[in-house]
């Protein structure tokens, strides 16, 4: 066997340990009463096929633990009460086989979460579901179409929105939050320098979309991108701007024709067509 692998056996008694910690975990906080952040616990959840609105809710509480700060091993408990420090018992164990859980965010979210789900027993017989997701999800997660309730009149989803858990509350994601996820993904792209944020990038830019097409185009084709920004929005910041073509005040330019007037010889509408392409990948 080569040096530091482990056997399959050595395996499933590690993934047996896990299991039992994360049941025994999960039972101290329910019988104590503890809150914990990196947990989120809910009475019931019907996952079955024909009730839509617990389906939507489930998924949007797994987008919203999922694209949640700091980015941690989060786990979703079904069927525990910290209020009333008990058990409920789980009555339909089979819709939370990973298989049909998978389905259901399959067909909800993208991209889907990083997921293990089981099926766990309290010491008093009492089962309980527990669904945990990775700290190394795909962020953002986004709604991947809209669902209207059987009504026809509610709205359960709307395709393209970003749910996140704040401390008790689900939100939909503003600029901020967005700047805020996007920032280290960018920053291994290269997109970002090191301490640099989002935020601080993007301040001259009102839509948050044509700011990352800007840095991917800048990157794509070595341009500078303060030069970029200021064409872009008529505003310098600090940076260093004096070889840039853009002068203050000039008129705001759309992203190709500031790519031509940086760099007359490219391809600037199929520069600007991949950018845009690639900033609403980041965003979805």
């Amino acid at each position: 066997m080569p040096s530091g692998s482990t056997s399959p056996k050595a395996d499933r008694i590690a993934v047996s340990e896990r299991i039992e910690h994360l049941r025994a975990e999960v039972q101290r906080l329910v019988l104590q009463g503890i809150e914990a952040p990196e947990f989120e616990f809910t009475r019931s959840c019907n996952l079955g096929s024909a009730d839509k609105q617990s389906q939507t809710d489930f998924a949007k509480t797994v987008q919203g633990i999922c694209n949640a700060l700091p980015a941690i091993e989060r786990v979703y408990v079904i069927g525990g009460d910290q209020k009333e420090k008990k058990f409920l018992s789980l009555q339909n164990e089979r819709d939370f086989d990973p298989a049909n859980i998978r389905q259901i965010l399959e067909k909800y979210l993208e991209p889907i979460p990083i997921f293990e789900a089981y099926v766990l027993t309290a010491d008093d017989g009492t089962k309980f579901a527990s669904v945990v997701l990775s700290s190394e999800q795909s962020r953002p997660i986004v709604t991947r179409l809209d669902v209207q309730a059987t009504d026809g009149v509610r709205e359960l989803l709307r395709k393209g929105d970003i749910w996140i858990k704040k401390n008790t509350r689900l939100e939909r994601a503003c600029r901020a939050d967005l700047e805020m996820k996007l920032t280290p993904k960018l920053q291994a792209q290269g997109l970002l320098p090191a301490g640099s944020n989002l935020t601080g990038t993007c301040s001259a830019f009102t839509a948050l979309d044509e700011c990352l097409a800007a840095l991917h185009a800048s990157h794509n084709m070595g341009l500078n991108f303060a030069c970029l920004s200021a064409a872009m929005t008529g505003v310098h910041s600090n940076a260093d701007v004096s070889e840039c073509k853009a002068a203050d005040g000039e008129k705001a330019l759309p992203l190709m024709k500031a790519i031509h007037a940086l760099n007359p010889s490219a391809d600037a509408k199929g520069a600007t067509k991949n950018a845009e392409q690639q900033a609403k990948d980041d965003l979805s």
